[in-house]
């Protein structure tokens, strides 16, 4: 059986994972490096600079792309939108952030 080793950022030891084809490490280490680059991108274009959420105020945002994955639809995520009906869509949550009354310092950006 194939292993292959990755380390983890922090840590000093290899992370086995036996439960994974190689192909199927490769591929996923590949995504990974996609959205590294594609967060890398998205805080060059100043979208993730909001410190939190501006509808719930939460600090637990993550950014996710366009299911295109051309890098330009790059948007920001909090789990209010899971749990209040104000942001269900990303069109909801792009309405939303369109019609807020107060925008951090950092990003008054308007999202189309």
């Amino acid at each position: 059986m194939l292993y292959k080793a990755k380390f983890v950022e922090g840590s000093k030891e290899p992370l086995m994972d036996t439960d994974e084809s190689v192909d199927q490490q490769i591929q996923r280490e590949s995504e990974l490096r996609f959205v590294t680059e594609l967060l890398e991108a998205c805080r060059q274009a100043r979208l993730i600079d909001l410190e939190q959420c501006p509808f719930c105020g939460s600090s637990n945002l993550s950014v996710v792309d366009s299911p295109e994955r051309d890098r330009t639809g790059c948007f920001v995520v909090c789990c209010c939108g899971a749990h209040d009906s104000r942001g269900e869509t990303q069109q909801d949550a792009i309405r939303l952030w369109n019609k807020r009354s107060s925008v951090p310092k950092q990003s008054n950006t308007r999202l189309r």
